[in-house]
Order: structure tokens, then C-alpha cells, then sequence
């Protein structure tokens, strides 16, 4: 489907709505499963042969079920070995294995990935790590900063997590990415932070 020459604007990826937008793309092996995150904190975990192949120009079907107001903010495939680690807008983030999120049809509202607190913000975003990576955030206010993934304790789904980037004033944590491996310095791209002791106390973690 995408074996053909490209056009100067591309080419069609994915048939879209006026109100809808494209948020995450991954490649697939035929027998993963698929993790979708919203910003109300939920995800669902679904097998990706319960989402028929078809052509670039369609619009898919209905992978999670979302209530008005939040949106769908990230997509991880699913590895038992790795674990998810989630963001929030206020700065907080939290890693859960990967094989604490049940298995589901699609189409449905999911499970609690972050447990719900308005100060701390909605999710913003969500990746496949293992304990060499690092993870890369950057505010609204065009601030970067590198967290190693190890220096954020593995909990359960319905925890708050902790805080893995300070924030002046109304700044908002706008974005993520995951960097593999270790850059050894802090570079140019912004510090290291390491997660104390002290802010890991700030987990509470409660039954579903």
C-alpha cells in the first residue's frame, strides 16, 4: 500500500473527520497487542487481529471509547518483559509492566492506568520502556528535561505516581518521547533528573 512513488504532500496514511486528528503510528508484527492511553487516565489493552486490515484511504474502526471532553493522547504495543510509562500535564509520571493491563475486545472504555487527581493534570502521553531507556519531556514554556527511566519505580495501575519535572507557574508538561540508551552527559538537550527517594513516597496505591 505505501510501495508506491511519493507525492510532494505524501500520501494518504489514514482517512480522517474535521474534528479528528491523527496521534500515533506503530509498526506491528500481525500478532501484538495494542495499548491505547487517554487524557481521562484509562487504557485498553486489545489483540490487533480484532482490527481488520484495509486500505490507506479508510477510517478504521473504533479501537477505544472515550467520554466527551478527553481525547485519545498515545499507543504503545504491548510487550509482558517491558513496562508503560505514562505523563501527566502537571508533571507526574508512573511506569506499570506492560502484563498488569488485561487483555479486552476494542471498543471499550478500559482500565485505570493513572489514578485520577485534577492538580495533577490529564495524560499527555505514553511509551514502551525497559530500564536502559530514557524519557524526554518538554513543557508548553519550551523547557526539556531527561528522566532514566530506572529512577521511577515500577507500581500498579491505579497509583497517582510522581513528580518527574518541576513546573513554573501555569507551564503544562505538552509532550514526550522515549530515548534509548544512555547519552552518558547531560548534553544539550536539557538535565538528568533523577527521582528521589522522598517523591517515590508520593505513590498511593488503591484496589479497582
Amino acid at each position: 500500500e505505501y510501495n508506491t512513488p511519493l507525492k510532494s504532500d505524501g500520501i494518504i496514511a489514514i482517512t480522517l473527520d474535521d474534528d479528528d486528528e491523527l496521534v500515533a503510528v506503530r509498526h506491528t508484527s500481525g500478532h501484538d497487542d495494542l495499548i491505547l492511553v487517554s487524557s481521562e487516565g484509562k487504557a485498553i489493552r486489545f489483540h490487533e487481529y480484532d482490527v481488520r486490515p484495509t486500505g490507506r484511504a479508510t477510517m478504521g474502526v473504533l479501537g477505544m471509547r472515550i467520554p466527551e471532553g478527553h481525547v485519545l493522547v498515545g499507543m504503545a504495543v504491548a510487550e509482558d518483559d517491558a513496562d508503560l510509562f505514562c505523563v501527566t500535564s502537571g508533571g507526574y509520571g508512573k511506569r506499570t509492566p506492560a502484563a498488569s493491563y488485561p487483555v479486552h475486545k476494542r471498543g471499550g472504555q478500559g482500565v485505570i492506568t493513572i489514578k485520577d487527581s485534577p492538580d495533577r493534570g490529564d495524560l499527555v502521553g505514553v511509551c514502551s520502556v525497559r530500564d536502559n531507556h530514557e524519557i524526554m519531556l518538554m513543557s508548553q514554556e519550551g523547557v526539556v528535561i531527561r528522566v532514566p527511566v530506572e529512577s521511577v519505580r515500577c507500581t500498579g495501575r491505579n497509583t497517582m505516581g510522581v513528580r518527574v519535572m518541576n513546573l513554573r507557574g501555569a507551564d503544562r508538561v505538552s509532550s514526550m518521547a522515549r530515548l534509548v540508551g544512555r547519552s552518558g552527559g547531560n548534553g544539550g538537550n536539557g538535565d538528568v533528573s533523577r527521582i528521589d527517594e522522598g517523591d517515590q513516597n508520593d505513590e498511593i496505591d488503591n484496589d479497582d
